[in-house]
């Protein structure tokens, strides 16, 4: 014979079981979602990658990037690009949380049309103090929240 309490104690277990199932399902979605994102927190590792930017943002005025116009290249300490007019190259420093010094920059010295943005671009790089690397998306920031947006060119 069966016994009543056996079967209500089955059948009362059943959903605990199953939103338990649900539960641990979802945390596996995100951790498995959170761990597709890749994150650097050294600017050195991301030497020999290739870049270019698609926004730059001054003093609340946003300066879209034109594909090709303004590149980024990461050697091993020093930077190097192309404006939209003039070619320049720079040493880095780096060091912890996401910190980041562009100094002893050099360019050529190219006449720049009118319309050039390259003036509040180079001056930004100078003022650089931190970055943000995710995916494929490298974001330089000033202290003053300006920044530089860039997507990373694929060799």
């Amino acid at each position: 014979m069966i016994n009543l309490s056996q079967v209500v104690g089955s059948r009362s277990r059943r959903p605990v079981v199953f939103v338990a199932t649900v539960f641990l399902l979802g945390l596996l979605i995100v951790a498995t979602g959170c761990s597709s994102q890749s994150t650097v927190r050294d600017f050195s590792d991301l030497t020999g990658t290739q870049w270019e930017m698609t926004s730059m943002i001054v003093a609340t005025a946003e300066f879209p990037g034109s594909p090709g116009d303004f590149n980024l290249e990461i050697g091993t300490k020093s930077v190097s690009g192309r404006s939209d007019c003039n070619l320049w190259s720079a040493d880095f420093l780096s060091g912890s949380d996401n910190d980041l010094t562009i100094e002893n920059m050099i360019s050529t010295e190219i006449a720049c049309p009118p319309t050039s943005i390259e003036g509040p671009y180079f001056d930004l790089l100078m003022r650089i103090s931190t970055f943000e690397s995710v995916n494929k998306t490298l974001i330089l920031r000033a202290d003053n929240f300006d920044q530089i947006m860039y997507r990373q060119i694929e060799s």
